[in-house]
């Protein structure tokens, strides 16, 4: 809509038949308002949590919270002795969301965080869920704070180089 702010009009109809004609105009060409893309849509939530101090319940919680497309394990060791979980509520809680699950080890006894700051690659299926394949929700397993903090490091450091859209990784202990 063009609206000159230097000319006043002399009668008020003559604002009312200007609106008449730009509404008219619009509905007459289909002519959208532009949106400005925040970007808020396009952010792809991925959730670390670290298993050592967490309570079965609160998993489960996010696991509803953030509707998950995909939920990595990448712990060494599996274990689902959590206080309030066992291995099989946990599966079939996937399985009742229709979240799927893939096991992603990770050696973390030859991660240093200089290995981290020097760029070291994520796991192949780690690599191909969180950067090329731009889907759904995450929810990263690791058994200990500090495989968290290295992880968030080094998701962070692969999206930075290969998106453009926004992501938000966030830690749960």
């Amino acid at each position: 809509m063009n609206v000159s702010y230097l000319e006043f009009p002399n009668h008020v109809s003559d604002v009312q038949a200007n609106m008449a004609h730009h509404v008219d105009h619009l509905a007459r060409h289909d002519d959208p308002q532009l949106e400005l893309d925040l970007g808020d849509r396009a952010c792809r939530i991925m959730k670390i949590a670290a298993t050592e101090s967490l309570h079965g319940q609160t998993l489960s919680a996010l696991i509803d919270q953030v509707s998950p497309e995909f939920v990595l394990d990448l712990r060494d060791v599996l274990r689902f002795n959590l206080p309030g979980l066992s291995r099989d509520v946990f599966f079939h809680m996937l399985s009742a969301r229709g979240v799927h699950y893939a096991r992603v080890p990770i050696g973390w006894h030859s991660i240093s965080p200089k290995a981290v700051t020097a760029g070291a690659p994520l796991p192949a299926r780690l690599q191909h869920e969180a950067i090329e394949r731009w889907g759904g929700n995450l929810v990263l397993l690791v058994s200990r704070n500090e495989h968290a903090l290295h992880t968030q490091a080094m998701l962070n450091m692969a999206l930075s180089s290969h998106r453009s859209r926004g992501w938000r990784i966030e830690r749960v202990s």
